[in-house]
């Protein structure tokens, strides 16, 4: 199909049941017969179209604003010659030159009318779209990305390779500079909006002798302006603890960028279509958007420089541009279950983000046998030897101890990590009293040492003395015994 070269602005038209009926007229709004068409307030005018598929011309009168009416009723016989038109099949009027347009019909079992679903905008009654063409695209936005972004939070208990699954997940999403394509952050009970945002923050100058005062972006506005400028990049806003700040708080606004757009679906705002991927909705804040502008100047002469929405229309915007998330940005987070009650994530967020439990376990592969098999340091038996018992009595159905979540205060896999020594690896002693069994004894036995421990034991320096200086191994309570007798690998 030879179609015309799209030069300044196009109109595409989407008909109602009463226009394909032969009596009545196509009816277009005022807008489009004075901006596009060119007609003035007063009076009439005459235009030419151009068949895209007939290549015929056909001269029609287009009535003033004060009767808006699409041609006469010679439009209907050039129309046929275009393939004819029925109900919600789309009409595209492209401009070629004052008073001069291409005209096409859009059927609706093509793949091209399901490209241009995607562009529509429909101005509520007028079933109609008046776009401009800025450069070589219509809109930077409206193709849709090739990138699909990911929001997940992986949950579990301590150690059980959270982070580790958002490592893989990176090298999935190609993002392997982790300098440049990501923002680590740590949710704690102090973070505040302004921490992850950003915050005007005073600045001196020549000496001190002048202060200004201007927005330093936080890690959230800083990898969002790197998405925008990069769109065939793929970035990543990594939050470690969600749950150990208080999230609702620390996200404010930027909340209700987290619902995404689903294929098929779109949203438009200035002149904007944003597709698959983008945020369904939009926020306004002038400083997020000026260090999006800011980024624009810095990253122009950057050789990786593609940005989603091309420079001539951002500029148009200055500072009313609607923020979202595009959709080269993921936002991959950890939970630990066994913080769960220090900030309690609300059910709003967890329908928002994905949610993937880390198994507990171990599987085969050559370093995970390594960790799994490590011996501990002076006691007979393996990493997994202890973890296994010990969980075993955390877990047990008849479990009576009153600590709260106790389930989700197992050990995990990674909880501390064994080293290579002599040719073999291990979990070395200090490490094991100081890191494991101060857990124990501090954060899972809640006063009732005798669940893990011997009850002769009145404090964790005693314990520590007797490991550590005296080489006494036989400090574990009956029950934990037997589990590590009955788990003792063959």
């Amino acid at each position: 199909m030879n179609k015309a070269t799209t030069t300044n602005v196009f109109y595409l038209k989407k008909t109602t049941s009463s226009e394909c009926d032969n009596n009545k007229q196509f009816g277009i709004s005022k807008e489009v017969i004075r901006e596009f068409f060119g007609v003035p307030e007063t009076g009439n005018t005459h235009v030419r179209f151009k068949g895209c598929i007939s290549g015929e011309d056909f001269l029609a009168e287009i009535q003033t604003a004060t009767d808006p009416r699409l041609g006469n009723a010679g439009i209907r016989e050039f129309l046929q010659k275009e393939g004819g038109v029925e109900t919600g099949d789309y009409i595209l009027f492209t401009k070629l030159g004052d008073k001069s347009f291409s005209v096409e019909v859009i059927k609706q079992n093509t793949e091209e009318y399901k490209c241009y679903s995607k562009l529509f905008i429909s101005n509520t009654d007028k079933h109609a779209a008046f776009f401009t063409d800025r450069g070589n695209e219509v809109f930077a936005t409206s193709t849709p990305s090739t990138q699909t972004p990911t929001q997940i939070i992986f949950y579990g208990v301590p150690g059980s390779g959270k982070s580790h699954s958002i490592k893989k997940e990176l090298v999935e999403k190609g993002i392997t500079d982790l300098k440049e394509q990501t923002k680590r952050v740590v949710f704690h009970p102090e973070y505040t909006n302004a921490d992850f945002v950003g915050q005007i923050l005073p600045q001196s100058s020549d000496g001190g002798k002048t202060i200004s005062y201007p927005f330093v972006p936080g890690p959230f506005t800083q990898i969002l302006a790197k998405a925008y400028t990069h769109q065939n990049t793929h970035y990543a806003l990594i939050i470690e603890e969600i749950n150990r700040g208080n999230a609702a708080a620390i996200f404010g606004e930027l909340f209700q960028l987290l619902d995404r757009l689903d294929e098929d679906e779109i949203d438009s705002s200035n002149e904007v279509a944003y597709t698959k991927g983008w945020s369904s909705y939009s926020i306004n804040n002038d400083n997020i958007n000026k260090s999006i502008q800011e980024a624009y100047e810095n990253f122009k002469s950057d050789s990786n420089f593609e940005p989603f929405i091309n420079k001539e229309i951002f500029d148009t915007y200055k500072l009313n541009i609607g923020i979202r998330l595009p959709p080269n940005l993921s936002i991959f987070a950890t939970m630990n279950t066994s913080d769960q009650n220090v900030f309690k994530l609300d059910n709003a967020f967890k329908r928002r983000l994905e949610l993937k439990l880390i198994p507990n376990k171990f599987n085969n592969e050559p370093k995970e046998i390594n960790q799994r098999d490590a011996l501990v340091e002076s006691f007979d038996f393996t990493w997994n030897n202890f973890r296994e018992a010990v969980n075993s009595i955390i877990i047990a159905p008849d479990n009576s101890i009153d600590i709260s979540s106790f389930a989700d205060r197992q050990i995990g896999c990674w909880f501390t990590k064994a080293i290579k020594k002599d040719e073999k690896y291990i979990i070395e002693k200090e490490v094991f009293v100081h890191k494991v069994l101060e857990y124990l004894w501090d954060d899972v036995c809640n006063g009732d040492i005798g669940i893990f421990f011997n009850e002769n034991y009145k404090s964790f320096a005693e314990l520590v003395e007797d490991v550590i200086e005296k080489g006494i191994t036989d400090i574990f309570s009956e029950n934990l015994k037997g589990k590590l007798s009955q788990n003792k690998p063959e």
